[in-house]
């Protein structure tokens, strides 16, 4: 990927999701008078709803410094990667894809959302996904989850659950820990959607409960393609290489076929395990799913013999 085309998506992590917020902090101080109107916290600028303050627009240096220091620290694992069994023939992803940014890119180029697992022909493993171009969120998030770890990004999953999930609401993101625009780590996200605003969050949450509800607007909203959806109910955080074990994980990722229907079905089933999950709106924890009543967390057992 050109250096342009990183710039270009490193902007687009600068820029806030409303105009209302300077791209530069990506913050609003509200307090003061009623009415009156929000400024800045970085400049000290009035920020106006019909295009912010004089930061709007990014200093592409800063952007080009702040790319330079991550691409620094999160080279590629390539010898792990392999010994982990990465296909050889899709290392060119992980060595051009160099931020979770440059990730969304090409997930959302390269991958149709697909939402029909109902045929189990459709679990299929990373190498599969990429040639075959039809992914769900699952499926997304396992090609994402991969680029990432391998990327020592130290990713985790963000599931959304909403409603009862009778209906396959749920949503699956990969969330990291970043600087933001002020060097201050905080936490961002990608996701495969047919929705864009299910998909990239820039990284400026503090902790995920507030990830999370960076996401509620779209299950609230009663615009035509989004009210049909049942409202966000809570969210988990589920870190894959600790529930099933680094190289257990991979071996399920990696499946070829004929084994990977077996055995990414195997992940898809057991992915959120005894996952406790927290109210988006209390905080209150509660246990995933929440309709089969008195899930105890279960031990896994691999549908291979772990090494």
């Amino acid at each position: 990927m050109s250096r342009s085309v990183e710039l270009a998506v490193a902007s687009y992590r600068a820029k806030a999701r409303s105009p209302n917020i300077c791209v530069r902090c990506a913050d609003l101080n509200v307090e003061g008078n009623k009415g009156a109107v929000p400024f800045c916290n970085l400049t000290g600028e009035k920020v106006f709803p019909h295009g912010g303050c004089s930061q709007f627009k990014p200093d592409t240096s800063v952007l080009q410094r702040e790319l330079e220091e991550e691409l620094a620290s999160h080279q590629p694992e390539i010898e792990k990667a392999l010994g982990l069994g990465y296909p050889k023939e899709h290392l060119d992803l992980l060595e051009s894809l160099t931020t979770p940014e440059s990730m969304q890119v090409w997930v959302t180029q390269n991958l149709k959302y697909d939402p029909d697992l109902r045929d189990k022909a459709t679990y299929r493993g990373f190498s599969e996904i990429i040639e075959f171009g039809k992914a769900d969120c699952f499926r997304g998030m396992m090609v994402l989850y991969t680029l990432m770890y391998f990327r020592c990004y130290n990713p985790q999953v963000l599931l959304l659950q909403a409603g009862d999930n009778e209906m396959g609401y749920d949503h699956n993101a990969v969330m990291c820990q970043r600087k933001d625009i002020r060097g201050e780590m905080r936490w961002c996200s990608t996701a495969l959607s047919a929705w864009t605003t299910l998909d990239y969050l820039d990284p400026s949450s503090k902790i995920p409960r507030n990830l999370a509800g960076r996401y509620w607007r779209s299950y609230t909203s009663e615009r035509p393609k989004y009210k049909d959806l049942p409202d966000l109910k809570g969210y988990g955080v589920i870190d894959l290489a600790k529930l099933f074990g680094e190289r257990d994980l991979f071996r399920l990722i990696f499946s070829r076929p004929p084994r990977s229907r077996e055995l990414v079905k195997f992940m898809y089933d057991n992915y959120t395990n005894g996952l406790i999950c927290r109210d988006i709106y209390t905080g209150e924890p509660y246990l995933y799913p929440p309709e089969i009543p008195n899930t105890k967390r279960t031990s896994l057992r691999l549908p291979f013999r772990s090494r």
